[in-house]
């Protein structure tokens, strides 16, 4: 996983299984008066064996 600034996260994950899921739990402060909109959360899973899989949320 590359890192991301908006969250800090830097994770790498030594081995995932096709069909398997890991949870990365990132806590995100909305200020108060934001507009409520959707947000979504989009992660891609890369290897050196496989082509990148992308998922969303």
């Amino acid at each position: 996983m590359r890192y991301d600034r908006s969250s800090g996260l830097d994770t790498t994950l030594p081995s995932l299984f096709p069909g398997q899921s890991v949870p990365i739990i990132v806590n995100f402060l909305i200020p108060f008066k934001t507009t409520p909109q959707l947000y979504t959360n989009t992660s891609v899973a890369s290897s050196d064996q496989t082509p990148p899989t992308e998922a969303s949320t």
